[in-house]
């Protein structure tokens, strides 16, 4: 005779056809998935309900509801453990959810079942979290770093996670790389980047995290420029320390262009017309003159 429990994953397999949620990306070995109702038993819309996990009492890996093989849909949410690195029956899961419109969150963490798939419901309540965190801005430091800003509040310390901008896969931690949802985190209002690969793009996310160490809602994704030779504004074409723009990148521009055609230090910095193909040409010598000796234009920023 079937259980009570095969009966109703049946019957959650069911109502999950018939509301159109995509099988093919629920039905994998390791899957988790199950219900998202608030308190007063309504239940949230695609677009006001998010969540994310991570496995082993450790975030150095967190996966998002839009990471691949997990979303939200119809009432109905679902994650495949296969993505997590290292997972395995018998280890903790913690999943955290947020509403965005009833700013109702629920803390879901159990342990991982040595079966395909595991049916964990999720009852949303009114609970103490940190708010989401909003990331301003994303700057090159140098040719490998680059320093991340974000809305600062006190007695909330920030834990920070990046990914390559060619996955849509899990986040990882580089404040504290091991994930110890412990650790004071960062207490500041930025971080540098020290570990960023010239001529590749990162995804950044912050998640603020309060005294009694409960984590808030993610920030929104943010894309991180490319890090190259070029910091701030273009024009520093001879690699003045002090990012001087002057004659002297102007003797180099025309010595590339016309004289010695000596190969330049870093293109991105002679690259002043913004030019979407990073060619360096005359229309980048004659903005240089015109900011240099006749209408003062703002140099662009690096590409």
């Amino acid at each position: 005779m079937a259980t009570f429990q095969t009966i109703s994953k049946i019957t959650l397999f069911i109502l999950l056809l018939l509301l159109g949620v995509n099988l093919s990306k629920v039905q994998a070995q390791g899957s988790i998935f199950g219900m998202v109702t608030r308190s007063d038993f309504s239940t949230p819309t695609d677009t006001e309900l998010s969540f994310y996990g991570y496995i082993a009492e450790t975030d150095n890996e967190l996966r998002l509801y839009t990471s691949d093989g997990a979303d939200y849909e119809n009432g109905f949410w679902y994650d495949d453990f296969q993505n997590f690195i290292g997972e395995a029956p018998g280890m903790q899961f913690d999943y955290i959810f947020f509403d965005l419109t009833s700013n109702e969150s629920f803390h879901l963490s159990s342990l991982i079942e040595a079966n395909s798939f595991q049916e964990e419901h999720v009852f949303l309540l009114p609970q103490v979290t940190p708010p989401a965190t909003i990331i301003n801005s994303i700057t090159r430091v140098d040719g490998s770093s680059a320093k991340i800003s974000w809305n600062y509040t006190e007695g909330l310390s920030y834990h920070l996670y990046r990914r390559s901008e060619l996955s849509n896969g899990s986040f990882y931690r580089i404040d504290d790389p091991a994930g110890d949802l412990t650790s004071a985190g960062i207490i500041d209002s930025n971080y540098i980047d020290t570990d960023v690969i010239t001529g590749s793009f990162w995804d950044y996310l912050i998640v603020a995290v309060d005294s009694e160490f409960r984590m808030g809602r993610p920030s929104e994704i943010m894309n991180g420029p490319q890090a190259g030779c070029c910091i701030g504004i273009t024009g520093n074409i001879d690699g003045d320390p002090d990012e001087l723009v002057d004659i002297g990148d102007l003797t180099v521009l025309i010595d590339y262009l016309f004289i010695t055609y000596t190969p330049l230090g870093c293109p991105q910095e002679a690259n002043i017309d913004a030019d979407p193909d990073g060619l360096v040409d005359i229309g980048d010598l004659t903005f240089l003159i015109d900011f240099l000796f006749i209408s003062y234009t703002p140099l662009t920023d690096c590409l």
